[in-house]
């Protein structure tokens, strides 16, 4: 293999990358199921080949870490993906239904980023019946396809208060 080129090509339908030790291909619409996949370069020791996960962005949800309650108030719809200038990224403008939002993958030596490009403010968690102090964003993305994860929780911020604590679902945001 030359050296790496984290850049995507134009198939009918698709972008893909191969030049890499990870391959990615994304699928010309986000709306449907195994629009992303990612096959993970072979592991030593690892017998069974190269990993591979398949997934898709379902949608953007609210999550009260106070109440445990959920609400997905936006779902992905069908978009047109563009390659952008430099042929690392990847753009599904007004990709979702219920807020103006673009979705983007950029693609590096080492991996795939998604992300979600808010072009206007989403509603208020109130809307909902859910509390902006403690709701958080989510965007919702499931894997049709992955190898069982190695799970190691890092907590990103802690609540300090002990009876702010002891009321919340979830009081520590945790990765």
């Amino acid at each position: 293999m030359g050296a790496s080129d984290p850049t995507f090509d134009l198939i009918p339908g698709a972008a893909t990358a191969t030049r890499l030790q990870h391959s990615v291909t994304l699928l010309g619409n986000p709306n449907q199921k195994g629009a992303v996949r990612l096959t993970l370069p072979q592991e030593p020791g690892m017998p069974d080949g190269p990993q591979v996960m398949v997934s898709h962005v379902v949608g953007l949800n609210y999550y009260d870490a106070a109440s445990g309650q959920s609400v997905m108030f936006a779902s992905v719809q069908d978009a047109q993906g563009q390659l952008l200038p430099g042929g690392r990224e990847v753009i599904f403008t007004d990709a979702f239904k219920g807020v103006k939002a673009d979705l983007r993958y950029t693609l590096s030596i080492g991996g795939l980023e998604q992300d979600i490009i808010l072009n206007e403010n989403p509603p208020a968690p109130e809307t909902f019946g859910l509390a902006s102090a403690t709701t958080r964003l989510e965007v919702a993305t499931e894997f049709d396809a992955a190898p069982v994860p190695k799970i190691t929780p890092t907590v990103l911020r802690a609540t300090t208060d002990d009876q702010l604590r002891q009321t919340m679902a979830e009081p520590d945001f945790t990765d």
